[in-house]
């Protein structure tokens, strides 16, 4: 920061003496508080106070991650004529290219002359609509899986966002030394797993949420080392219980035979008395462990981590989500193994000390980048590799550059530009195909008011295929002929999905009835079993304190602390 010394005495000027206080929201109008924390985060990354409220500023952060969708769409690469597998439908308003092609020699990055005579974001917006887009943000070490998105070292996956050394999973999103699964929601160090939420050291269950180091089970809703389980809430060290009802080894393989799980009809019928039942039980508040001095939801060996939410061996983070080995950073969501991150999105990978960016890797002391690998100094670039010293993807020398930086950081903040992140007509994805659209669930209208855009895919794999009406198709999975992989399942009046060969496969083998709704409504159940990633204020149903939790109060009347929980489990 020596080296913008104009900045550094505007930025310090603004920040003197500021207090805790009392704001609306820029976005949505609503109150919200500036903390103390607020201020301390302000003077830690020399950025103003935030104008909008954390909602705001986080869904703005969320939708720029496609995490549900692929397309298959024309690529805009010289020459280039084929489909591609993107995250970027057609009609979205920038260039795409096939994402080798993208990081290769002869793709071109275009750079814009700044101009003191014009905003930065409006010459930002130039540069992002001559640049291209990459059409999916993909590993080298992923093996033959070519649709998925941001996971590292996956193999014989499909159609599964995020992750880390996973192996055959399906459906599913962020598995993490997972394999052979399928339609999961952050799974760790599980196998043969199906329709799960947060699942640990589990192998060959179903329907099994928050749970760990569980066998054979179904249907099973925070329980620990059980073993042959189903129906049942909050078991420890248990087999062979119905419900929490304990039985013999022989009642209870005789009582599973008779439920027809392996219908339609029957799953759904047991699918609707274990969330009965589920509603019933006391429930925790929250799901942090082994963490110190920490707020939020599912924030795991962490500490001093505050307002997070899906947090693994973190430190002194601040509204934080999907976060693994981060430390002493604010305002991120989607980060790994970094450290000084403020205000970004999926930038991870060793970055450091870099600011307001998005979908960057192994990056430092870089402002407002989008699509970077491997830079240093950079402010305002998109696409570049190995780079430094570039302000609008134009090289400088490294006094030219931070004189640059120094003039337009000084008049960003004048003009009360410098700090905001990204606006949302500057995400290449369409709302309803982010997390924002999971966690913040919005319509077509708002969206494009606020200059985003909206998508009515249909999946083109259907396209073409004779269309068969769910009730038309067998309600038990050994009915249900290889022909289905040749149809069109109507979901609803406009909606259809498609079974494929190892998916129906799985089905078979796992005495699985064909799924009564198409992936992404399955992945947003996924999301609402987790509450959306979001928690609220209520009062512990046993010692009335205050608490905050995941659980809505609506749905479950016997919300605990976590001292009061321990006392009640199994």
């Amino acid at each position: 920061m020596q080296k913008t010394p104009k900045f550094l005495e505007k930025i310090s000027a603004l920040l003197e003496n500021t207090k805790p206080k009392t704001e609306n929201c820029n976005s949505c109008g609503e109150t919200f508080n500036i903390k103390e924390e607020d201020i301390e985060t302000a003077k830690k990354y020399l950025a103003p106070l935030p104008t909008d409220c954390y909602h705001c500023r986080r869904k703005l952060r969320l939708s720029f991650a496609n995490y549900t969708t692929f397309f298959n769409r024309d690529c805009d690469a010289p020459n280039h004529k084929e489909k591609v597998i993107s995250l970027i439908p057609e009609e979205a308003k920038c260039l795409v290219e096939d994402c080798e092609f993208y990081w290769g020699e002869k793709s071109k990055r275009p750079h814009v002359e700044y101009n003191k005579n014009e905003l930065f974001f409006d010459q930002f917006t130039d540069l992002f609509k001559k640049t291209p887009q990459p059409s999916l943000t993909k590993d080298a070490s992923n093996f033959n899986s070519p649709y998925t998105a941001y996971g590292n070292q996956l193999k014989n996956c499909y159609f599964t966002f995020g992750g880390l050394k996973a192996e055959e999973v399906d459906y599913s999103t962020w598995p993490i030394h997972t394999r052979q699964t399928m339609d999961i929601l952050i799974a760790l160090y599980s196998e043969n797993c199906y329709e799960c939420v947060f699942p640990e050291k589990c192998y060959n269950c179903k329907f099994t949420y928050f749970s760990k180091n569980c066998l054979d089970c179904d249907f099973c809703y925070d329980c620990r080392n059980c073993i042959s389980c189903f129906g049942c809430v909050n078991l420890r060290h248990r087999k062979y219980c119905f419900f929490n009802q304990q039985l013999s080894r022989e009642t209870y393989k005789e009582k599973i035979k008779f439920l027809r799980t392996n219908t339609r009809s029957g799953l759904l019928e047991q699918r609707r008395k274990f969330w009965e039942f589920v509603k019933s039980q006391p429930t925790r508040g929250q799901r942090n462990e082994h963490s110190i001095n920490s707020t939020g939801n599912y924030i795991v060996h962490s500490k001093n981590c505050k307002n997070c939410f899906w947090v693994l061996e973190s430190e002194n983070v601040n509204n934080g989500d999907f976060l693994l080995k981060l430390t002493n950073s604010a305002d991120v969501t989607i980060g790994s193994m970094s450290n000084e991150l403020y205000s970004v999105v999926l930038v991870g990978r060793e970055s450091f000390g870099t600011k307001l960016s998005v979908n960057s890797n192994t990056i430092s002391e870089c402002e407002y980048v989008m699509n970077c690998k491997n830079c240093n100094y950079c402010f305002g670039c998109i696409g570049l590799e190995n780079k430094k010293y570039c302000v609008l993807n134009k090289q400088y020398d490294a006094d030219k550059y931070w004189e640059l930086v120094d003039e337009i950081k000084t008049k960003m903040l004048e003009g009360g530009s410098y700090g905001k992140f990204f606006s949302l007509k500057l995400s290449p994805f369409p709302y309803n195909s982010t997390l924002a659209n999971l966690i913040y669930p919005s319509d077509e209208k708002s969206i494009m008011e606020q200059g985003g855009f909206w998508h009515h895919h249909q999946a083109t794999d259907t396209q073409g295929l004779p269309i068969i009406e769910l009730n038309d198709i067998p309600d038990s999975i050994e009915d249900v002929g290889s022909d289905i992989t040749d149809r069109a399942i109507k979901y609803s009046s406009k909606n259809l999905f498609k079974i494929i060969k190892h998916e129906l496969e799985w089905y078979k083998r796992k005495s699985i009835p064909i799924p009564s709704q198409p992936p992404f409504e399955r992945m947003h159940e996924r999301f609402q079993a987790a509450n959306n990633f979001q928690v609220m204020e209520t009062i512990c149903s046993k010692c009335h304190t205050l608490i905050e939790s995941a659980v809505d109060p609506k749905e479950n009347s016997m919300i605990l602390c976590e001292k009061c929980y321990q006392k009640e489990i199994i």
